[in-house]
């Protein structure tokens, strides 16, 4: 594959559901103005995506894609 066009080295996935619609609204807010500017800052950091599914769980997801999983990243939780 073309530079760029495969995945990215390492990735990581996470998922949640709010509680109510205020809560979701909140969590959206944060994620914009504090989550993704702070991350994006991260060494080794590619790009995060925020998922929303047409259907069933979770409500919300998020995609990390990093070019390592450094054990001392302090933005990203290792647990594999």
């Amino acid at each position: 594959l073309p530079y760029g066009m495969g995945p990215p080295p390492a990735m990581q996935l996470g998922n949640y559901n709010c509680d109510t619609p205020e809560d979701e609204i909140k969590l959206a807010k944060w994620y914009r103005a504090e989550r993704f500017p702070r991350v994006s800052m991260t060494d080794g950091m590619i790009r995060g995506r925020k998922l929303l599914p047409i259907s069933g769980w979770p409500k919300h997801g998020v995609l990390w894609q990093v070019t390592d999983c450094h054990q001392n990243t302090s933005m990203l939780k290792l647990d594999f």
